[in-house]
């Protein structure tokens, strides 16, 4: 440590001397580095080396390093002291560019199954398929990107030009940068997940939402790297951009582009203002909650107005900050919008008389909305169709059957709407029993039921108003009707009516009481023969809606 501190002094003391201070001594005209930078960054990369363990790549690293404070600090300083000549600087630069890069190239090759898994471990996302392939082999494009790098800086020192060999070093320090860049993203968007461990599916919920959100920021980074890693090969191939830039028609495309960016930024500031704002009201789950179904209706609150309007908002809003980007972008580039609001003037009215079906479903569905007629989540019937809805769009609705099919159905089809999620549910519930039963009895028997399914801890909190009778309702040809009714909350009816049937069958048999059945009665004269037996009583069951089947010989010619 304290051979490191008197180094750094020692180097600060040589980078006040005039001749460091010289610019006009190196004959490439790159940037001069400083000796106390030089000295810093080696005795920082042999710090590891000081420590009791030594490994293998941090003799690699101060390989590497040395390289470039060698590369860097002779190529400018030392030159510039012993004043030597320009041919023996050029053939130096050759000869240090070799080793610089050859020690890039093989620090990637050491490096490349520990950054592989540092890339892995903070991209969840990336399992699996061509991402991984890509990732996993990353050392190979890498390679190829330092050798023409490397041809690059050999062809533009021995030409002599300095721009074009210091593009060659930004080219791979653009594409460095950007990769880092991209990797703090993906980090960002893993959030506070342990790398150590695989995430659930919570954590992939939302690892998933919040790199969809970070979409337009990866974008325009990588964008913009790309932009720079393209100028700085043009530069080194010899295409003169940056002096073509400092023309009028290149300031002027430097200019325009500029424009855009700025636009780019407002646009997508002003959407995450947007989208933050709305989402605060939304279920942070929306996308992928997935919807159970029991019984008939479906299970599950529904969602709120706002909850189904606010999409509905943030997609309209999207589509009009896309349109005015579109817009300012082809007039920063010089083009016209004015006939482009004609023709689309001229279009809408061509719609609005051509698909006159489409702006009556639009129309329809707005009154449907204004009217609070349906929600998300909400079972309904409509058009002949039910199902709970599943997504509201501005032209159509879609509803999923409780079996599994999904239908569609456009708003100007839905003449009246019947929702079964609003408020509480009354389901009245029939059965049939025979004629001699002691209807006083069967009420004590469905009272005490209600009592016991109210004090249920799973199915009490469903009730509005408990499980009673309501008496006979009719009388068949053969039983009473007697109906039992009870007031649930929405999507709570299909569940409590499954086991109040199957808790009065039980009582109704432990007392004795069978439910009654379709039974027809066929009176015969004794001199029927059996064909006509058979005939008669065929119809006869198949008039009363029973199964046709030959007469029962155990019981006589009664069915």
């Amino acid at each position: 440590r304290a051979a490191q501190r008197h180094a750094i002094d020692v180097a600060g003391a040589l980078h006040r001397l005039p001749a460091f201070q010289h610019v006009g001594a190196d004959p490439l005209g790159i940037a001069r580095p400083r000796v106390a930078i030089a000295a810093t960054a080696a005795l920082v990369a042999a710090d590891p080396l000081a420590g009791p363990e030594v490994e293998l790549h941090h003799v690699v690293e101060l390989l590497l390093v040395t390289g470039v404070v060698a590369f860097l600090f002779l190529h400018g300083s030392l030159f510039a002291i012993l004043g030597i000549s320009v041919p023996l600087h050029r053939a130096y630069s050759l000869a240090a560019g070799t080793v610089v890069f050859a020690l890039c190239i093989a620090l990637t090759w050491y490096t490349r199954r520990s950054i592989a898994e540092l890339w892995l471990e903070n991209s969840p996302l990336t399992n699996g398929g061509i991402g991984t392939i890509w990732v996993r082999s990353w050392h190979v494009p890498a390679t190829v990107l330092l050798t023409a790098a490397w041809l690059l800086w050999d062809m533009n020192v021995i030409l002599g030009r300095a721009q074009s060999a210091a593009a060659a070093v930004w080219l791979v320090l653009a594409v460095v940068a950007g990769a880092a860049v991209r990797l703090g993203i993906n980090a960002f968007a893993r959030g506070t997940h342990d790398i150590g461990s695989a995430p659930d599916a919570a954590e992939m919920h939302a690892i998933r939402v919040r790199s969809r959100r970070l979409t337009v920021p990866r974008v325009a980074t990588s964008a913009v790297f790309v932009m720079l890693s393209l100028s700085f090969l043009v530069e080194a191939v010899g295409g003169r951009l940056y002096a073509w830039l400092a023309t009028q028609s290149g300031g002027a495309v430097l200019k325009g582009t500029f424009s855009i960016a700025v636009t780019l930024i407002i646009a997508w500031v002003l959407w995450e203002l947007i989208r933050s704002t709305i989402d605060r009201y939304l279920p942070e789950d929306e996308e992928s909650a997935p919807m159970a179904f029991d019984g008939e209706g479906g299970e599950g609150a529904p969602a709120t107005r706002a909850e189904t309007l606010l999409p509905l908002l943030r997609a309209f809003l999207q589509f009009v900050l896309v349109v005015l980007v579109t817009l300012t972008t082809l007039s920063t580039l010089g083009v016209e919008i004015g006939p482009l609001l004609a023709g689309a003037g001229v279009i809408g009215l061509a719609v609005g008389f051509g698909a006159q079906k489409l702006v009556q479903d639009v129309i329809s569905g707005i009154f449907f909305l204004v009217d609070d007629a349906f929600r998300t989540g909400e079972y309904i019937e409509t058009a002949g169709m039910r199902g709970t809805v599943e997504k509201i769009s501005v032209r159509s609705l879609r509803l999923r059957h409780h079996l599994g099919p999904v239908q569609t159905i456009p708003y100007s089809e839905m003449a009246t709407v019947k929702n079964h999620s609003r408020d509480y549910i009354i389901m009245k519930l029939p059965f049939r029993l025979p004629f001699d039963t002691d209807i006083e009895k069967v009420r004590k028997i469905i009272k005490r039921i209600g009592q016991d399914m109210l004090k249920d801890p799973e199915l009490g909190p469903g009730f509005l108003a408990p499980l009673k009778s309501q008496g006979v309702l009719e009388m068949d040809d053969s039983a009473l009707v007697l109906r039992m009714k009870f007031t649930a909350k929405p999507g709570e009816q299909w569940v409590i009516r499954r086991e109040a049937y199957r808790r009065v069958r039980d009582a109704l048999r432990d007392e004795g009481i069978e439910f009654a059945h379709r039974r027809v009665t066929v009176h015969l004269p004794p001199d029927a023969s059996s064909a006509n037996k058979e005939q008669v009583v065929g119809a006869a069951a198949l008039e009363a809606g029973a199964p046709d089947a030959p007469p029962d010989k155990d019981r006589g010619d009664q069915r």
